[in-house]
């Protein structure tokens, strides 16, 4: 796939893609560029966090038409099996904030025994 068709083809220069994962995504299904599903949550490469969006193709592989821009490389668009840096809908992202979070109530059982109460019944992700 040649990223500079790509481009043309969506009406969308490749300097206006970074930090639009979501717009791309969107122009990429509006033009019929690729078939997949729609896809948000966290991109997460062990040094940065960030909220992102990509498509799940019907083989299960991912299109990431932005990856380049968070890697900070020369434009192109990934196609490949999910590796660890997606996190659909954040979910991983949730179960590392909560173990966070529980670590800085110990202190207080009261606090504790209604903090796992709330996120028992799914209040608090």
């Amino acid at each position: 796939m040649n990223v500079n068709q790509v481009a043309e083809s969506i009406g969308m220069p490749l300097e206006k893609w970074g930090g639009h994962c979501y717009q791309v995504v969107a122009a990429f299904l509006a033009a019929s560029a690729v078939e997949g599903e729609p896809v948000t949550g966290y991109y997460d490469d062990g040094d940065n966090v960030t909220d992102h969006a990509w498509l799940k193709l019907p083989d299960g592989r991912v299109c990431d038409p932005t990856r380049f821009w968070l890697e900070g490389k020369r434009p192109y668009i990934f196609i490949g099996k999910p590796d660890k840096c997606y996190d659909p809908k954040g979910v991983r992202w949730a179960r590392e904030l909560t173990a966070i979070r529980k670590k800085f109530i110990p202190d207080y059982p009261d606090l504790r025994a209604t903090f796992d109460a709330l996120s028992a019944k799914g209040d608090i992700e």
